[in-house]
């Protein structure tokens, strides 16, 4: 029987069911911590059908107890759907807005299709966030760190990049790896904010470096659509880029073009204007 943790720190031994992961890319991004972070978070993979990747069942018994597809904040996990597998509740958070291919009710085997990835909720970027609780239990203090009764099944693949690597179990030996990259790089774009991102650049969840690491970022061009200066807070000290994949630092080889294109354009159609009103006048 494994001891696992649980969020308010205390230390319980379960019978191990041995759940298979709750997705194909097994990409792990950031783990239980505790009284803070309640789940295991899981990122994406565009090669292997990220970032809307498929979410699965876990146990040899899963019985659908909710689904919450109505777009909302639903205390921050978004759209969510809750199980009863194998006698534990387990919960799929910030899913994709009427992905749900089940109902309330359905008893399904291991390993179905329920919902697909997404960020809805409290979410900054795509990622499946994954909760499991103590067996007969729905309290937030009994929630735990599900990777002690996790296991890598056939084909499901492993992030080379994965945190948590050394917890990671294998029910039948080991398993193909490949590297995490976020994003899809995009071409230059002369009347757009874009930014350059080199190898080797942690893609986050939010304008934070204590915030989720959703992978590296796939090196190249990308449209900036909000930028954040945390310059003066002693914990941060960058400025930040948000692009639809998540938030980027302004750290080493990162470069931002505020292109001289589109203030060229900006006075030339300011210009235009004031002929044309001058015209008006001399009319």
């Amino acid at each position: 029987m494994p001891n696992v943790k649980t969020y308010d720190g205390r230390t319980v031994s379960i019978i191990d069911p041995k759940f298979m992961f709750p997705l194909d890319f097994i990409g792990i991004v950031r783990g239980l911590l505790l009284n803070y972070h309640g789940g295991v978070d899981f990122g994406w993979r565009a090669s292997l059908g990220g970032p809307n990747h498929k979410l699965l069942t876990i146990g040899k018994s899963n019985k659908v107890r909710a689904i919450y597809n109505d777009g909302g904040w639903n205390g921050g996990y978004g759209n969510y759907i809750t199980l009863d597998c194998d006698g534990f509740v387990v919960l799929y958070a910030h899913c994709l807005r009427n992905s749900f291919k089940v109902k309330v009710g359905d008893v399904l085997p291991q390993g179905v299709e329920i919902a697909r990835m997404n960020n809805s909720g409290n979410s900054f970027g795509d990622h499946l966030h994954f909760e499991i609780y103590l067996p007969g239990s729905t309290a937030s203090k009994d929630r735990f760190d599900p990777m002690p009764i996790l296991y890598v099944y056939d084909g499901q693949i492993v992030s080379d990049n994965s945190d948590l690597k050394g917890q990671i179990q294998y029910l039948n030996g080991t398993v193909e790896t490949v590297k995490m990259n976020i994003g899809k790089p995009t071409s230059r774009n002369p009347l757009k904010d874009q930014i350059e991102i080199p190898e080797g650049i942690n893609a986050r969840s939010n304008p934070n470096l204590g915030s989720t690491v959703l992978g590296l970022w796939d090196p190249g061009l990308y449209d900036v659509i909000e930028t954040k200066d945390m310059r003066d807070e002693e914990s941060n000290k960058y400025l930040w880029y948000r692009t639809e994949y998540g938030w980027c630092a302004q750290v080493g080889g990162v470069r931002m073009f505020v292109t001289p294109d589109r203030e060229i354009i900006t006075e030339a159609i300011a210009l235009i204007n004031k002929g044309l009103e001058l015209l008006k006048v001399l009319c």
